[in-house]
Formats: C-alpha cells, sequence, structure tokens
C-alpha cells in the first residue's frame, strides 16, 4: 500500500523537501555515502520528485543538502526526477509495480496542463485554492 501512494502523497502535498545531506548508511556492509547525488539516482527518490512536478510544477520544490536551495534553479535534478525507469532499484521488479502509477501520473499531468485549476487544488475547494489547515 505504501508503494502504490507514494506518488498520489507527493502529487497531493503543496511543497516538497528532499533532506538529503552527507551521511553514511549504516545499514550497508561496509557501510556506505549517502547524498543529494545518491537521492537523485534512486528510483523510489526520483517517482516522488516527478510526481509533485507533474502536478504542482516545480516552484515548490526544494533540497536541503548542505544549505536550502529551489530545486527549480538545479536542472539536472528536473532533468533526470522523470526518468523513474533509468533510476536504481533494490529489486528491479518492483520497476512492474510503478507502470500503473506512472501512467496515472502522465494522465494527472495532461489534466493539469490543461486545466490549471487542477494543479492549484481549486477543483476541490470550491475555487478557493488549496485549504491549509
Amino acid at each position: 500500500l505504501a508503494i502504490g501512494s507514494i506518488a498520489l502523497y507527493a502529487a497531493c502535498s503543496h511543497y516538497f523537501l528532499a533532506c538529503a545531506p552527507e551521511a553514511l548508511h549504516q545499514d550497508s556492509r561496509p557501510p556506505c555515502k549517502v547524498d543529494a547525488d545518491t537521492y537523485l539516482q534512486r528510483g523510489w527518490c526520483r517517482l516522488e520528485q516527478w510526481a509533485f512536478m507533474a502536478i504542482n510544477g516545480s516552484a515548490q520544490m526544494y533540497v536541503f543538502d548542505s544549505s536550502l536551495s529551489q530545486l527549480s534553479s538545479r536542472r539536472r535534478w528536473i532533468e533526470e526526477s522523470v526518468n523513474v525507469f533509468n533510476g536504481h532499484f533494490t529489486h528491479e521488479a518492483d520497476k512492474a509495480l510503478l507502470v500503473d502509477v506512472v501512467l496515472g501520473l502522465y494522465g494527472l499531468a495532461v489534466i493539469a496542463a490543461l486545466d490549471p485549476s487542477v494543479a492549484a487544488g481549486r477543483h476541490l475547494t470550491g475555487g478557493k485554492g488549496p485549504q491549509h489547515v
């Protein structure tokens, strides 16, 4: 269930923050370095980024590595995140689980492009835009 809902959760969020400072992944043997570059290489991470961008664009996307910056200033991130199936997956079979999710995201992206109120959330809130609690 969590795997299938990653894209929906990211697409319905108002902001996106990838928190990826340099660190050691202690569960790896031997421990390996992880950072913003390794985050961008992972298929599931690409999916959550692309899901957000498909509906909301990149203006409210941020990454924290050694400091906070907007993802829109990192063209490589934008270009690579849409290549979900070229990302690294621990289990290559996981790619098959993403086919329906990615097709759904393409459909939502087309709808959002045709009707910008979809991306702004006005279709859910009676034309008032996103509601914050």
